[in-house]
């Protein structure tokens, strides 16, 4: 399974965009699917085109070191960062631009980090918060398409479930209930490539384990790899869908530093995709349609 989530701390909180990120709301833009559902987008950076890794759980938009290099984008400073498995220390660089369709953003600061291991040389960029703070994200995972949409006007789909996005810091939070029980808070997080991450704190009170056959894996993503334990849930449910025989992933170690105790675990893109969304960060919702082809 491969996590991206990165918290960067506030020593890089310091970053510009223009005063209008969205010229006009896009035109759908065509995406490609890799891994656990991960929506990988066309972009440029300083004009020069990548494919990008869309990522809620990204609280900065990251730059491979090395790619930043090779188009002559300098690194400054070091500082530290929560990843997904532990901490490491990236750069930064100031004043770009990047360009997705429509949605434009200047004199940008974008964290640096070895992402080749990760997400592979040829997807050198991250899109994280910056872009769901500016713009109504209009995923259509079933048309593998995506759109940015003006916040103040959108047309919210025909049998669409609202979800509020609880506000943890920095993350977006979303209640998942887990076998049935009572719903718990989840980071919503399109970056990570897997259906589900249960925190080892909330698996002990809830005895998951117990009983249940169980396999074991390698994880990795941003601070390094990691081990987990896998398992598979007999239901899951998340605005008001329920899904079973789930494979969830259990990882023995807790990036801490990133979540907080109110944080039960990760909800990933291969249980997201099974909806149409429409991610309002601006006013703390989401809005949920199940895909036809769905469970």
């Amino acid at each position: 399974m491969a996590r991206t989530t990165l918290r960067v701390l506030s020593a890089l909180a310091a970053w510009m965009l223009a005063s209008s990120a969205l010229a006009r709301p896009t035109e759908w833009i065509r995406f490609e699917r890799h891994l656990g559902d991960q929506i990988y987008l066309p972009a440029s950076v300083d004009g020069h085109q990548v494919l990008a890794l869309l990522d809620s759980g990204a609280s900065r938009s990251v730059i491979d070191t090395a790619y930043a290099a090779s188009i002559g984008l300098k690194s400054h400073g070091a500082f530290a960062n929560n990843g997904a498995n532990g901490l490491e220390t990236s750069g930064h660089i100031d004043g770009t631009r990047i360009e997705v369709g429509d949605l434009r953003m200047r004199r940008l600061t974008l964290a640096t980090l070895d992402l080749g291991a990760t997400l592979g040389p040829s997807r050198p960029l991250i899109l994280g918060e910056e872009v769901f703070d500016r713009a109504v994200v209009d995923i259509d995972f079933a048309g593998h398409r995506v759109a940015f949409r003006d916040p103040a006007h959108f047309a919210v789909p025909r049998g669409a479930v609202e979800v509020p996005l609880i506000r943890d810091g920095d993350l977006r939070l979303v209640r998942v209930s887990i076998e049935g029980g009572p719903p718990a808070l989840f980071e919503f997080d399109l970056g990570a490539a897997g259906t589900v991450v249960l925190s080892p704190a909330y698996t002990r009170e809830t005895h998951l384990l117990e009983g249940r056959p169980t396999s074991q894996g390698a994880i990795f993503g941003v601070g390094g790899d990691g081990t987990e334990t896998r398992a598979v849930l007999r239901e899951l449910t998340f605005a008001g869908i329920g899904f079973g025989g789930i494979e969830a992933h259990f990882p023995q170690n807790w990036p801490s530093g990133t979540f907080s105790d109110r944080v039960k675990g990760v909800l990933g893109a291969m249980i997201l995709s099974r909806f149409h969304l429409i991610v309002d960060y601006p006013h703390d919702r989401l809005y949920a349609v199940p895909n036809p082809d769905g469970p």
